[in-house]
């Protein structure tokens, strides 16, 4: 047990030393003339994340966003109707944001109800 310890402990030191010998040049301007013959010379570059240095720009496509909120209200609005068990109500979109409902005479009160029950909801 003692032995495996010291084995990391051992392995762990000579992974240290030999980073601090690559990493001379990085940390240390002026090396000695010996040192060029036989270990690294070059400086680590670092990429643009890592100076600091980075610029991100998000845009919104209000036109798609729209539309995508127009079909996720208009599926929503289906699944409200079956699942209060009103059957025969077509719900479809019509010039770019409006959603019309085509319901039976029989329906017509029970959907009127529930669009103002659901109306009431909304913030």
């Amino acid at each position: 047990m003692r032995r495996s310890v010291a084995i990391r402990l051992g392995l762990f030191i000579v992974a240290t030393l030999v980073s601090l010998v690559y990493l001379a040049p990085t940390f240390v301007h002026d090396l000695p003339p010996w040192w060029s013959s036989f270990l690294p010379t070059d400086r680590i570059h670092l990429g643009l994340d890592l100076q600091g240095g980075s610029h991100l720009l998000l845009e919104v496509k209000v036109e798609k966003a729209i539309e995508n909120n127009v079909e996720r209200i208009k599926a929503d609005l289906t699944n409200v109707l079956r699942d209060r068990g009103i059957s025969g109500v077509s719900v479809e979109r019509v010039q770019g944001t409006q959603i019309q409902l085509k319901v039976p005479a029989a329906s017509v009160e029970r959907v009127r109800g529930l669009l103002k029950a659901i109306s009431r909801t909304l913030p």
